[in-house]
């Protein structure tokens, strides 16, 4: 039960990564009430993670999950990095609905500053409870698996939330989805590029530990590999196929696009969830 939330808090992670770095392309204002949405679905994932976490650390009965949460909250590292992810949460969260509710003139550009903050910090807390963390929270270890989770996170998010502002594309300006697509390959262009380069330092740590041994969490991992190798193959033909014709204002480029990106955000999005499983499952020793 507590990897599957973790996996609906990657997924929610992801969205909300997706419309911070999608904004300066929003066709419309509707990106706070998008960020809002997200943010709040993140938020009751991972409050439903605690009391999930809690029984399983602690071997608990459903009947003394209070007493099991204090205990988790107060006496185990990922208690404290419950906590210092909820801080997060409320910082992007504040930041967010103050943002939404700025007059003209008001605050300028701090509020979304604010909310990239908090997600980072969110971000930390996520990373620093994987395995990584076993060699200090703010080692180059944990510190790489953070910019690892984030760029994947941010990849999966810009795809998926591209996607559905997509199916909207009757109505509006003609311009518009190929200012959109410009946005989201420059944002994955460069999610791709932190992801390769913090996984294979992944891989050469596993592989260290590992020892030559190719047992379920190494399998996941391939898994997770191939899709990821699946996932860029499609961002490719979008990048190099589809933006110059949309640039060019070739409406025949819209239904394979959007095949195209309904394919990338499902196999992200299994790649999202697979990477929640691996972060509950022993490397091979």
């Amino acid at each position: 039960m507590s990897w599957w939330l973790s996996g609906a808090i990657s997924i929610a992670l992801s969205a909300s990564l997706g419309v911070w770095l999608l904004t300066p392309a929003w066709p419309a204002a509707s990106a706070p009430a998008w960020a809002r949405s997200c943010l709040a679905l993140l938020a009751g994932a991972f409050v439903a993670y605690l009391p999930a976490v809690s029984l399983a650390l602690t071997d608990a009965p459903p009947a003394e999950l209070l007493p099991a949460v204090w205990l988790v909250l107060l006496h185990t590292h990922n208690g404290a990095m419950w906590l210092l992810g909820a801080a997060g949460l409320v910082i992007a969260g504040a930041a967010s609905f103050m943002r939404a509710a700025a007059k003209p003139g008001g605050p300028g550009a701090w509020p979304r500053r604010a909310t990239a903050a908090g997600l980072l910090l969110f971000l930390i807390a996520k990373a620093a409870t994987g395995h990584a963390a076993e060699h200090g929270m703010f080692s180059a270890s944990a510190c790489i698996h953070a910019i690892h989770i984030g760029a994947g996170c941010a990849w999966a998010g810009s795809v998926a939330v591209s996607w559905r502002l997509l199916l909207r594309w009757t109505g509006t300006p003609a311009s518009w989805p190929a200012v959109l697509m410009l946005r989201l390959s420059q944002v994955a262009a460069t999610a791709l590029t932190l992801v390769v380069v913090s996984g294979l330092f992944n891989v050469w740590r596993l592989l260290d530990a590992a020892a030559g041994r190719f047992g379920t969490y190494e399998q996941l991992l391939a898994a997770k590999l191939i899709l990821v190798g699946c996932a860029a193959a499609l961002g490719a033909w979008n990048r190099w196929h589809a933006l110059p014709r949309l640039l060019g204002g070739d409406e025949g480029v819209r239904k394979p696009l959007m095949r195209s990106l309904c394919a990338e955000t499902t196999l992200l999005a299994l790649v999202v969830l697979m990477a929640a499983r691996l972060a509950s499952t022993m490397p091979s020793m």
